[in-house]
């Protein structure tokens, strides 16, 4: 009778772990850690026209977030967060504004990463998410420049209902419609009605073969 107790003891225990093990697996299908790096390959081999002789990139800063928000988009015109970085590489007004629509449960993870001093050079950083926020922008200055930046803007990290794995995406240059300088180290020249984003089309990353990618970024699924 002592032995058949202990049995089906230990088959319950088993049925309790194996209970809260379901329940781990089933959350963690909810939730993903991911790393992403910045590769930026820009250089005067690259893009030769009126090259700066000094490029580098501001600090980089991103959250993910469902459908109702955009960082950024072709045709949009820029938030005053948005400008402040293309313009600066400061990101102080998208930080607040993204730490208040994180206290409200509106967007996800803030993701920010250092800047990169001298090109060609990369930078990482990890972030965690869930499926009620499974999209990723990020932005980054390119520097020096009027208003020109370069990022990802809504990147679906599920793809079937299920987390990625792996993702590798090229980097183009973004003019964001505030400043109407036309080469890299142009004086402030406000650009008033600002104008939408579009990608940059100009000799400085567009040659005979079209636009010139300054990069790559990737995102890499953490388990």
């Amino acid at each position: 009778m002592f032995k058949v107790r202990k049995i089906v003891c230990q088959i319950a225990f088993t049925l309790v772990l194996s209970a809260g093990c379901i329940g781990n697996v089933v959350a963690d299908s909810n939730r993903a850690t991911y790393k992403v790096e910045i590769a930026i390959d820009w250089s005067k081999a690259t893009a030769p026209f009126e090259h700066p002789g000094d490029p580098h990139m501001s600090s980089m800063i991103g959250l993910t977030h469902g459908e109702r928000f955009s960082l950024f988009a072709d045709g949009d015109t820029a938030s005053s967060g948005l400008e402040l970085l293309a313009e600066n590489g400061r990101f102080g007004i998208l930080r607040a504004q993204f730490e208040e629509l994180e206290r409200r449960d509106r967007i996800g993870a803030v993701v920010e990463a250092g800047g990169i001093k001298s090109l060609p050079g990369q930078v990482s950083t990890t972030f965690k998410t869930t499926k009620n926020h499974p999209l990723l922008s990020v932005v980054t200055m390119l520097a020096p420049s009027p208003d020109w930046f370069t990022g990802i803007s809504a990147v679906n990290l599920l793809d079937g209902g299920k987390w990625i794995d792996t993702l590798s995406l090229p980097l183009w240059v973004w003019d964001a419609g505030t400043d109407s300088g036309s080469t890299f180290k142009s004086k402030n020249i406000d650009t008033q009605p600002r104008e939408s984003i579009r990608l940059l089309a100009t000799k400085h990353f567009l040659n005979d073969a079209g636009l010139i990618r300054i990069g790559t970024i990737s995102i890499a699924r953490q388990r």
